[in-house]
């Protein structure tokens, strides 16, 4: 190892696992004896804000002055009453306990030695005893003090496993951290908005602006509890004055005496139904009911006093504010709507030609005297043409959503030091959270060397190490270009013949130069845009065996699509898309290589091996089909060139259900044993080692996953006769919120200052009982890298943790399209691209659970690359 805090991948396996900077030679719970008294179990909790590769952990300090069990109750209710919450200091840095003295929840009868005595309870002859029964809300919290010391065992006791009451105890605390939060903040699915810091809101114009959003999820790790958080940046309506965001939206709604129209009053009416308000007529919030008239054709029952300053916006009256009246229950006469504000508020209503904003059922508001209340996410009005950012509000919304590592880093701090003020309020200040982020040590894994053939002699062969992720393809050849003979080009486009001619011209140059074998094209066919169909068929009428089609398109939007669907499930064509201008060399949709690793995967290359990738896409309709690919290596050893296959089954449901079954006739059929079959015919071998990555799947899916997805792998081999490989199940996650920020200077990548590519990570925030880690393959373009977790279910190879990371690593340098590595394990990567493909596939039919077959002479090639 290198003395850096990120730590370079070295050969020898005897370091297999990194370090870290935390006691790691024995068990924590043997020291809690020191700070809770030896009668107690205790549970680990710290509290991470992202994670820092090196030395960086966020951790929660919280040392208790004072028992805070008798202010649980504010938190969840009175289920939590009389947990004692303790923390740990010293060594194990961050650490806090959770411990219980409660006793467990069974009948208290046999307790009675507690009560009488032994001798007293084993005497024989009948004796009166009075026996205190307990409450059902004493019941209750020894039910919960049995959750957290099961949380506490689990977490210290490498035996046990996560049972169902473990995951409720977990529950319960994610509720707690959940409801500190919604006291101060808007919450927005599980992000939350409105921090007051200036440095976390930037000015959009309209009443918009960018707003930075805190995600906070507690987490069970090999060093105890941990609260990860992140980033979040959305559209957010800026706090101010109903009126004047209205006429940012549209005209000047305030210029006095000019009533809205219809129309102007349906837009505004459709603009903000829906947003929350505060109601700055009233004082500070007090017991009793609403303090706004009660409206029933017009006629307003007598108002009470207010109970809270904010509301949720129902729509608007029809007639305008100054026009509103009703009666008052005591003496039946009739009152103004703006005299009674005059009178009850001291306000004066200015603005008669509005209409009122409608609060409730017949509970309307003068809207010159609402506040939009912060934190609110304008994102669910972008879809209506009229309300959409402008294209420099878009401009501007991307460029600050684009947050460099250091940025990300400092605004993480900011948000948890906020936040950690709000939750003092509520606790009564009886916990300290530290604001310092997580240290944790890391390796580098090295990055394969690939092979190319020499520019100016084509029987030399060359190699490349890549630089932080990336190389090109300057004065080098293609290992294995593709042949190409018969093909054509189809012009779209605006286009004139002869600039067409040339491009093509310059398309076969560069193929040619990366070692490509393709013959000059003699004519270009130009076609207008509205008879695309027409088109492909004529020129797959006219044109017998064509290898390639290549089509100028003057953009991307809507033709793609249909160009996919007809080549690929009806012509059998391999075609590619390209705006003019644009060359896209693409020698694997026809069965070429644009290079391959220099030495062969070193984990595989003992036993032929079949690696698959999976991926569920789902629709954004509930009455719609999921679509299910699975792509999977089809030669050994390179471990370069993959087949895909996809199918429709039930929407929303996230279990592959095509990876085996019998057909009608008894037939074994599925995906996986399809994909078997043609290992097998192309190698002529059959594989004994399968590896699954499957992406997609949540935490709370993984049983099922591994039960249902295994057993028809298990069952797809098990139909090729004397065919048993061993299997590794592999999960693969992007959507989580844990960022690797580098500690040291020197040990970024220069251009973004992320972490460098190949960074890993498998100690301290990973499982404490399950292997997973987190890799870092690619360097980032801009803002700052997500990590991808990877997480072992089954492992029947008995791969060590550093041959499965470097093997993962080392995939990620194979994916065709760039001259870089990429984030995701290249067979997910494909997956992910062959189940966006089918899309187009069904665009117009996907209620039904149908999906066109892609033709033979296309399924064999990688056309969804």
């Amino acid at each position: 190892m290198k003395k850096s805090e990120v730590k370079r991948f070295e050969e020898e396996k005897h370091k297999e696992k990194t370090t870290t900077n935390q006691r790691s030679n024995e068990d924590p719970s043997s020291h809690l004896e020191d700070f809770v008294g030896a009668d107690l179990a205790g549970v680990n909790i710290q509290t991470v804000v992202g994670d820092h590769v090196g030395k960086e952990k966020t951790t929660t300090n919280q040392r208790l002055n004072e028992d805070p069990s008798s202010h649980l109750e504010d938190f969840v209710g009175a289920d939590l009453a009389g947990v004692n919450i303790q923390t740990v200091g010293g060594d194990h840095v961050g650490k806090e306990k959770t411990t219980t003295n409660q006793r467990l929840n069974e009948d208290p009868s046999s307790h009675l030695e507690d009560f009488v005595g032994a001798d007293l309870a084993e005497r024989s002859e009948e004796t009166e005893v009075e026996v205190k029964q307990r409450s059902e809300e004493e019941k209750r919290m020894d039910s919960t003090n049995t959750g957290l010391s099961e949380l506490a065992t689990f977490i210290n006791n490498s035996g046990h496993e996560e049972n169902h009451t473990v995951k409720k105890t977990l529950r319960m605390l994610r509720n707690l951290l959940k409801k500190t939060a919604r006291e101060s903040y808007s919450l927005s699915g599980k992000y939350f908005f409105g921090f007051p810091s200036n440095e976390l809101h930037i000015n959009l114009g309209t009443g918009i602006q960018l707003s930075r959003g805190l995600f906070r999820s507690l987490r069970v790790t090999q060093d105890g509890l941990y609260l990860n958080a992140d980033v979040m940046t959305k559209c957010c309506h800026q706090p101010i004055h109903l009126t004047q965001f209205i006429s940012n939206q549209f005209v000047n709604i305030c210029v006095p005496a000019k009533a809205l129209t219809y129309q102007e009053r349906s837009k505004v009416e459709k603009l903000i139904t829906g947003l929350e308000i505060e109601l700055t007529y009233l004082p500070a919030a007090s017991a009793g009911s609403w303090g706004v008239p009660k409206h029933r054709d017009y006629n307003l029952s007598k108002p009470g006093l207010p109970a809270a300053k904010k509301a949720v916006i129902k729509g608007l009256s029809f007639d305008p504010i100054g026009l509103l009246t009703f009666k008052l229950a005591k003496r039946g006469s009739e009152v103004r709507f703006v005299d009674f504000f005059r009178k009850q508020y001291k306000r004066k209503v200015t603005y008669l030609h509005l209409p009122a904003i409608q609060i409730g059922a017949g509970e309307y508001v003068p809207m010159e005297f609402c506040r939009i209340a912060s934190g609110q996410p304008y994102t669910q009005r972008l879809s209506e043409q009229a309300f959409r950012l402008s294209r420099e509000q878009a401009k501007n919304f991307r460029s600050a959503s684009v947050i460099t590592p250091g940025r990300r880093e400092s605004m993480i701090q900011t948000m948890i030091r906020i936040d950690k003020e709000q939750a003092l309020k509520l606790v009564n200040k009886k916990i300290s959270v530290s604001d310092d982020l997580t240290s944790i040590e890391a390796r580098v894994l090295p990055p394969p060397t690939l092979k190319f053939l020499n520019f100016y002699n084509i029987s030399e062969e060359i190699t490349v190490t890549p630089n932080e992720g990336k190389w090109n393809m300057f004065k080098k050849k293609m290992i294995n270009g593709a042949s190409v003979t018969r093909w054509t080009c189809v012009n779209f486009s605006t286009l004139s013949p002869i600039s067409a001619t040339k491009f093509c011209q310059e398309l076969t140059k560069m193929c040619r130069d990366l070692g490509m074998h393709i013959q000059h094209i003699t004519q270009i066919i130009s076609y207008d845009p509205e008879k695309i169909e027409d088109a492909l068929r004529e020129i797959h009428k006219k044109t017998a065996d064509l290898q390639l089609l290549i089509v100028i398109l003057p953009d991307m939007t809507g033709s793609y699509g249909k160009i996919k669907k007809i080549c690929e499930t009806e012509l059998g064509i391999v075609s590619q898309c390209i705006r003019p201008g644009t060359i896209l060399e693409r020698p694997h949709l026809l069965g070429g290589k644009n290079y391959v690793l220099d030495k062969h995967i070193s984990m595989v290359q003992d036993t032929p091996t079949i690696i698959f990738g999976a991926d569920v896409t789902h629709p954004t309709k509930a009455e719609q089909s999921s679509l299910a690919a699975v792509v999977a290596s089809m030669d050994w050893p390179e471990i370069s060139t993959y087949r895909a296959l996809v199918s429709a089954q039930t929407g929303r449901r996230e279990i592959i259900e095509d990876l085996y079954k019998l057909d009608g006739q008894g037939e074994h059929t599925g995906m996986i044993r399809d994909h078997l079959l043609a290992f097998i015919r192309k190698t002529n071998q059959r594989p004994g080692r399968l590896i699954f990555f499957r992406d997609g799947v949540g935490e709370t899916q993984f049983g099922d996953v591994l039960r249902f997805e295994l057993q028809a792998i298990r069952k797809a081999c098990s139909s090729i006769e004397d065919f048993r490989p061993k299997i590794t199940f592999v999960l693969v996650q992007k959507r989580h919120h844990t960022r690797l920020f580098p500690a040291q200077a020197d040990k970024k990548d220069a251009a973004t200052g992320n972490v460098l590519p190949g960074t890993v990570v498998d100690t301290v925030i990973c499982h404490p009982r399950q292997f997973d880690f987190f890799l870092n393959s690619h360097a980032g373009v801009m803002g700052t890298n997500r990590s991808t977790h990877y997480h072992v279910l089954l492992d029947e190879n008995k791969f060590s943790a550093d041959d499965l990371q470097r093997l993962t690593n080392d995939l990620c340098y194979t994916f065709a399209k760039t001259t870089n590595s990429v984030s995701l394990v290249t067979p997910v990567f494909y997956a992910h691209l062959a189940a966006f493909r089918a899309r187009y596939y069904v665009e117009d039919e996907m209620s039904a659970v149908h999906l066109p077959t892609v033709k033979d002479e296309v399924k064999e090639k990688m056309y969804f690359c």
